[in-house]
């Protein structure tokens, strides 16, 4: 948010380029937060004298006007989206929008009680969506709720205990078959993406990469704030196979400056489909038609606790913000997994 020279007004430039106005005030060491309205209606000068009213009201007790929820996350999701991923306000309006809206969008959002959330959850489950699907909206909306400093309904939803241990079924020559067929796939692009993700990287991670966030005299490349689930920028090792790839590309590529892996059509990196497509032509390759992309990481984690890898290791590989987000892979076991590291450790030589 950008402060005004009103005290406690702020606003967040929408996508309509309008300014819209929030303020905020502490009453009896309570901190509130509040949305006021979109130019040209309201001006900081406008949402500074709402701000005393609401300040008053709140002091003497009488209820603060809330709005319908699903004006209320709309506003929720413009306003934090700066700070979070590049992905982050897609997934939450699709998903509101698919699960939540239908059902309780119209209502107040403080008027919101326990039993509809779970409602909301337990049509979710028998419709067949996964637990943890309906886990995620279920954060998705106590998110919102501890946001607004509201009464927080989805906090004691119920859900179905479920393992969400990695059960990682490639046998050993089948882990060897995607590594070969990434490491001498004759699309240099590819390849260097490709091998991106083996070094423990997500799609979106690699596909925000710039020449400018490779070191190369520091062996390092950066993963930007708002390209990872940390919300920081995070450093990871060049290694030499990754080094010797990237300068390929940048050769071949001709690349002096921008996104690493960039569209041809458009100014900006290639899309998710073209990621897909060559990962569907992978797969044949290797024979693993149906190992999907992101258990690549799966792939990396399995293979570092077989071979006796710390949590915290194989946590930094992976970049993962909780260690228990790591033990899902205490119970994988892949045979003789420490040969195919070996492998792979003799060919990063």
């Amino acid at each position: 948010m950008t402060k005004t020279n009103y005290d406690g007004v702020y606003y967040v430039v929408g996508a309509d380029g309008r300014k819209n106005f929030k303020v905020r005030f502490w009453v009896d060491g309570k901190e509130y937060k509040r949305t006021i309205g979109k130019e040209p209606k309201w001006s900081a000068r406008s949402a500074w004298f709402e701000r005393e009213r609401l300040i008053e009201e709140a002091a003497t007790g009488e209820t603060v006007r809330i709005g319908r929820l699903d004006d209320m996350f709309a506003e929720y999701l413009e306003e934090r989206a700066p700070k979070m991923s590049k992905h982050w306000k897609k997934n939450n309006y699709y998903t509101y929008r698919k699960h939540v809206s239908p059902n309780i969008g119209k209502m107040k959002a403080d008027a919101i009680k326990r039993h509809q959330i779970q409602g909301v959850i337990d049509s979710m489950l028998n419709a067949g969506y996964k637990p943890k699907t309906a886990k995620d909206v279920k954060d998705m909306l106590s998110a919102f709720f501890r946001y607004y400093d509201l009464p927080n309904p989805a906090a004691k939803v119920e859900l179905p205990k479920f393992d969400n241990a990695v059960r990682f079924e490639l046998s050993l020559e089948e882990c060897r078959n995607v590594y070969h067929a990434i490491v001498n796939d004759d699309n240099i692009k590819m390849r260097c993406f490709f091998l991106f993700l083996l070094h423990g990287r997500r799609r979106g991670e690699v596909l925000s990469l710039k020449i400018e966030n490779i070191d190369f005299d520091a062996k390092t490349y950066t993963v930007e704030f708002g390209a990872n689930k940390r919300r920081k920028t995070v450093a990871h090792p060049l290694t030499p196979i990754l080094e010797e790839a990237v300068l390929e590309m940048v050769r071949s590529e001709k690349i002096l400056s921008g996104f690493l892996f960039r569209s041809k059509r458009i100014d900006g990196p290639i899309s998710y489909n073209v990621v897909d497509r060559h990962w569907g032509k992978l797969r044949k390759k290797a024979g693993v038609p149906s190992m999907r992309l992101h258990d690549l990481r799966h792939m990396i984690g399995s293979l570092g606790v077989n071979m006796g890898a710390s949590l915290e290791q194989i946590g930094k590989v992976l970049d993962h913000t909780n260690i228990a987000t790591t033990k899902r892979y205490s119970n994988v076991r892949i045979k003789q997994a420490g040969e195919l590291l070996d492998e792979l450790l003799s060919s990063l030589k």
